[in-house]
Parts: C-alpha cells; structure tokens; sequence
C-alpha cells in the first residue's frame, strides 16, 4: 500500500515536472519564432508595459501568497473547514483587488511620458491590464491546487496550453504586433477558464475579518519578498530604459523571454513541493524532512537546467539565420545562458516561507539586492556595452544567490 502511494506520488510529479518541460521548450521556441516578425521597437513597448505588470500586483498584498501557505499546513492538520473558510476570504480579496487595480494603473501609468498617440501603446496597455485582472482570479485557484489529483489536472492544463501556444503563433504570423497582443491575451484567458473549470475547492467569496488579518500576517511578508524579487529582476530593464533606447530595450526582450520561459522549469518544482513542505510541517512538525525536500528541489532545479543552458549557449551563434532583426542578441544571450543554471536560486528559499523565518527571508532579499546594484554599478564603470552590462549582472546575481540562499536553508532548518 505504501508503495503503490509512493508510486502514485512518484508518477504525479514526474508528469507534471514534464508537461512543464515541454511547456518551456515550446515556450522558448514561440518566443523566438515571433521576433521574426516584429520589430525590435515593437517589442521594446511590449517590454516596457511587461514591466509595469510586474508592479501592478502590489494591489494583492499577499493575501494570495499567505493561502499558498496555511491552505495546505490546515490540510496537512486536518483543519478542512477552517481551510475553506480562508479560501472563501482569499477569494473575496483577489476579486476586490482588481477593484483598485482597475481604478490605479491607468491614473499611474497616463502621467508617465509615454506617446498615447500611437496606437501601439495603447493596445499594449489594454492587453497588459486585462491580464492583471485575469492573473488575480488564476493566483488564485493555482494555490488551491495542492492534491496528487489536481497536480494531475494541473499537468493536462499546462499540455492543452502547449498546444495553444503552437497553434496561436499563426497569430502572429499574419497580424504582427497586433497578433502579439491578441496571442498574449488570450493565453491567460484560457489558463484561467480551464483552472476555474478544474478548480479543486468550491467555495463562495466571502470575506471574514479574522481571516483577512490571518492571510496579510503570514502573507504580506511573503508577498513583499516576492514583490521585492521581482523588483530586483527589473533591475537590468531599469538601466537599460534609463540609459539606453525603446530599441534597445527591444532588442533585449529575447534575452528577458528566455529567462523568464528557463525560469518555469524550477518555478514549477517549487510550486509542486512548497504545498508538500507545508503539509508535512503541519503534519509531522519535522524540520530535517523540509531541508531534505529543499536539498531534492534545489539540486533537480540545477540538473534540469542544464540541457537548456546548453541550447541557448550553442544555438545563439545562429540567431541571426532566423531572426536578421536581433543579429546583435547572440552575445546577450550566450552570457545570460549562464544565469539559466542558477535561475532556481528562489527554490532554496522554500523553507523560509514554510518556517515564517521572516528574518531570513529578508536577510536573503537585502544581499539578493546588494550584489545586484553593486555588481551593475562596478561592471558600469568598466564596460560600455549597456547590454552586457545588464547580462552580466543577471549571470553574478544569481550564481552568487543560488549558493547563499542554499547555505542560508541549510542553517535554518540545522539550527536547535
């Protein structure tokens, strides 16, 4: 009976590690397949709104970050109906958030120094906003996917969505910029629409007090760190946009595109054992069992990301036979090739949130955010080329955070 569980457990996670596997490689291939077809100012605008998304969800304050935690710790307690009831209050709040988003970004956004004029940018910035709202109802119901089974449901959803991606590019064949947009938008339409079919918890929104204080207590922490990572990943945009050109910053969206399609991989790990380590926490109490499980994803997160890096390495020489227009990324992307072995430097990170170690996290996230200023600002000094300053800084910041955010770990869960 143990065996067969074990097999079961085994299985799930196998096809679900894979169908995000394909998903990746299928991912990268479209990114790179729609360069051939717009041009590098386009998708500088594209880039450049990608960026506001990536604040946008400050709205959120963590509400969703702290289901992610106590739903599955409940479970793993036996706690059913107190673990609904949080869920029926986390639902309430990412349906009100998009309340304030709606009412914010634009107000934001129309006094920076943008061209509403041109059409383009207002096109991108609808598609970016529509998203936002779709991606708090889809934060959502991906936290309370934490079984074997809806891991599995999870898994067909990812392969359906594969097969979209592959078919939707046709989009962009024929309609350019503008098929860009309609691609990107009806890709988290359909994520949401299948998660809300599958959705393993039935619940009302409905909003309880001490359940709100409960979710913004453990999550807001957890939220602000991830907020904060995010922030830092933007970094090398920021400088790009600051002291380069749309063009440039245009011409450096492939090298963003990889890393964030490289990045699903360990993010998929994580997503699949940080429930796992809650559970078992709530279970068992056991910290030796959360840093094995942290050794498992860290060192699976390094191994998988190889075949990719040396893809990218080799493949980038011939970027040019394909896509003329972004000739000059193949260095970019043969340097940031190297960031894609670290790039699951977060996955360390899991016992910190599991544990409410709020004191490490932020210890991580500080350094995370030195090496990254300081080590842009001395290769600044010393290189010209502000794309290779902005790929060099991605490769140092997460190699060194890959290894202290292990070590961090380990002495969190070794300590008496």
């Amino acid at each position: 009976m143990y065996a067969a569980r074990n097999f079961s457990i085994r299985s799930v996670f196998f096809k679900y590690l894979s169908s995000n596997i394909l998903g990746s490689f299928v991912g990268i291939f479209s990114g790179f397949f729609t360069y051939r077809y717009i041009e590098p100012s386009l998708l500088g605008i594209w880039a450049l709104f990608a960026v506001y998304e990536v604040y946008a969800t400050f709205t959120r304050l963590g509400v969703i970050n702290g289901l992610g935690r106590e739903l599955p710790y409940l479970l793993g307690a036996g706690a059913d109906d107190e673990a609904k009831n949080i869920a029926s209050t986390g639902l309430f709040y990412s349906l009100f958030s998009n309340l304030i988003l709606l009412i914010a970004l634009p107000i934001i956004v129309y006094e920076k120094s943008i061209d509403w004029n041109d059409s383009n940018y207002v096109h991108a910035f609808v598609v970016i906003l529509i998203r936002l709202v779709l991606s708090s109802y889809t934060s959502y119901l991906s936290v309370t996917f934490r079984t074997n089974r809806s891991f599995s449901d999870l898994s067909n959803i990812t392969n359906i969505l594969t097969i979209f991606r592959l078919i939707s590019l046709f989009i962009v064949v024929y309609l350019g910029f503008i098929g860009l947009l309609i691609r990107e938008l009806l890709l988290p339409m359909f994520e949401m629409l299948f998660m809300h079919w599958k959705r393993p918890i039935c619940v009302l929104p409905k909003f309880t007090k001490l359940d709100f204080v409960r979710l913004i207590k453990v999550g807001f922490p957890l939220f602000l760190v991830s907020y904060l990572i995010s922030f830092i990943n933007t970094i090398p945009r920021l400088y790009i946009i600051r002291l380069g050109s749309i063009e440039q910053l245009g011409l450096f969206s492939p090298v963003i595109i990889m890393l964030g399609l490289a990045a699903l991989l360990p993010n998929s790990i994580s997503s699949y054992m940080y429930p796992k380590m809650s559970f078992e926490l709530g279970a068992s109490q056991d910290k030796s069992k959360i840093w094995r499980i942290v050794f498992l994803t860290s060192i699976v997160s390094l191994i998988s990301s190889i075949p990719l890096f040396i893809c990218v390495y080799f493949l980038a020489d011939y970027v040019y036979l394909i896509f003329p227009k972004y000739a000059e990324v193949s260095d970019y992307l043969k340097i940031t090739s190297f960031g894609v072995l670290f790039i699951g430097h977060k996955t360390g990170g899991l016992a910190f949130s599991v544990m409410k170690s709020w004191t490490t996290m932020f210890l991580n996230i500080l350094v995370y955010l030195l090496v990254s200023v300081i080590s842009l600002a001395l290769l600044h000094i010393y290189i010209s080329d502000i794309l290779k300053v902005a790929s060099l800084t991605i490769v140092f910041s997460f190699g060194f955070m890959y290894f202290f955010t292990f070590f961090l770990s380990y002495r969190l869960t070794h300590k008496s």
